[in-house]
């Protein structure tokens, strides 16, 4: 049987090629094949799946100050830079809202909170079982509520909304404010010429106001009446009153008709 000669070729190649690596390995005293093999089986080796970065210490951030309530409870935001749950879920409850850019937003509810001032250690619980303690103090001042009544609940099925200060975000029956959230960009309405107010101390957000300005300067112009301003921006607290004095008045039922309840 014939062998064709591109076959033979290589054949005799492949012999030559031997003969040299042999030759080399005598001469050097090395073992030239097995450094071969193993320069190829760095090459061909599979990369490494990439191992996750659990060298970061665990942080964890509570708004700072003095939290004031009229309730038993109080929930405040809180983030941190990895997954957590809370120790003592009798005392606390933790719940996730969302995660933005690698920074876990939660919030914190704070329960059974007595009158007077308090500063309660809260410690918080990574995955791989790191610890964390932050204090929060919180103000609760007397106040009372309609007899029958332990507490203004919130509605039902409702989901935490922690990034209030985005003017599109909803607030609404199904979803709701911690109750330690103040806008950042507040501003004075009595500082405007173009508002007549009831009170020095209405304000409303940076631009919600100047829009109202522009509308009531507006109306000004058209019809020659002035408009004065009565009601703005309330606090969470403040709300709480508002809202508990309609119940007093006409009941829970006919003030969820007129009135939100605090953080919605």
């Amino acid at each position: 049987m014939k062998i064709a000669k591109p076959i033979k070729l290589i054949v005799i190649i492949f012999i030559i090629v031997a003969i040299i690596l042999i030759g080399v390995s005598v001469v050097l005293k090395i073992d030239l094949l097995s450094e071969i093999r193993s320069t190829i089986n760095t090459f061909i080796k599979p990369a490494s799946a990439p191992v996750a970065d659990n060298t970061k210490p665990l942080e964890v951030t509570v708004k700072e100050g003095a939290h004031e309530t009229l309730q038993p409870r109080i929930s405040l935001t809180v983030t941190t830079n990895q997954d957590v749950e809370v120790l003592n879920p009798d005392k606390f409850k933790l719940t996730f809202v969302k995660d933005i850019e690698g920074t876990k937003y939660y919030a914190l509810e704070i329960l059974n909170i007595g009158t007077g001032t308090a500063t309660v250690p809260v410690t918080f619980k990574s995955k791989s079982g790191e610890q964390l303690t932050q204090s929060v103090n919180v103000l609760r001042s007397p106040f009372s509520i309609p007899l029958g009544l332990k507490d203004i609940v919130d509605w039902e099925n409702s989901v935490y909304t922690v990034d209030g200060d985005n003017l599109v975000v909803p607030v609404n029956k199904g979803h709701k404010l911690v109750s330690d959230y103040e806008p950042t960009d507040l501003v004075r309405l009595f500082d405007d010429k173009n508002l007549l107010v009831q009170t020095d101390k209405l304000m409303l957000r940076s631009e919600a106001a100047e829009a109202l300005s522009l509308m009531v300067k507006k109306l000004m112009d058209e019809t020659g009446k002035p408009l004065t301003i009565a009601s703005a921006y309330r606090s969470y607290n403040n709300q709480f009153q508002q809202y508990v004095s309609w119940v007093k008045t006409y009941g829970q039922e006919d003030a969820d008709k007129v009135s939100a309840r605090p953080g919605f």
